[in-house]
């Protein structure tokens, strides 16, 4: 990661300008992405959902909207990510400016960090916002997150905004995990808590 790169600064005017999170969040790779959520949701009782760095928002809603009766919170760090997202916020949906590697964030039975943790800036805010991930979820957590097959394709170098970090968890979570079947360099996985 390059390290003039700065989170904040560069979201804010990536939404600023009227730019999207990225492939992410549109098109064939969001669409599997929300019927592998919802999919999951189906045998839990869903009622509040949070959105760690929510971005442009268009993942978020489409849970949402596939949830009836759930209320929705997207975090995002940009404070033009929350102003895109207000704008275009269906009833029963929020969006806040708070940074999601800050201890205190809403617990929720379903939390979201898609595409985030490869945009994070050090290892440290990664480690936290995995670890404010693993605390809020309720019932399920899913992270979108790169996997190693992303250190071939680009040969190790990377954008200035991104860096590959590996996902670990901590005792008390594990994961089921799925490769992308279209960017198979990156993978969704399924967050639960062992049972004791």
């Amino acid at each position: 990661m390059d390290e003039t790169y700065d989170e904040r600064a560069y979201w804010t005017e990536r939404y600023a300008s009227s730019r999207t999170s990225g492939p992410g969040s549109a098109g064939a790779e969001a669409e599997w992405k929300v019927a592998r959520i919802l999919g999951a949701c189906k045998r839990r009782r869903i009622r509040t959902i949070l959105d760690l760095g929510c971005g442009d928002g268009a993942v978020g809603r489409a849970v949402f909207a596939g949830l009836p009766g759930a209320t929705y919170l997207g975090v995002d760090l940009a404070p033009s990510a929350v102003k895109l997202c207000r704008a275009q916020a269906p009833d029963g949906a929020e969006y806040i400016e708070g940074d999601i590697c800050a201890p205190g964030l809403p617990r929720a039975d379903l939390v979201l960090c898609l595409d985030v943790l490869f945009h994070l800036q050090t290892q440290g805010r990664h480690d936290a916002a995995v670890a404010a991930t693993c605390h809020a979820f309720r019932s399920l957590a899913i992270v979108a997150a790169w996997n190693d097959g992303i250190v071939d394709l680009y040969h190790g170098t990377f954008a200035a905004h991104t860096a590959y970090r590996p996902l670990v968890l901590p005792d008390q979570v594990s994961a089921t995990s799925t490769p992308l079947p279209l960017v198979p360099e990156k993978t969704l996985h399924f967050l639960r808590r062992r049972r004791r």
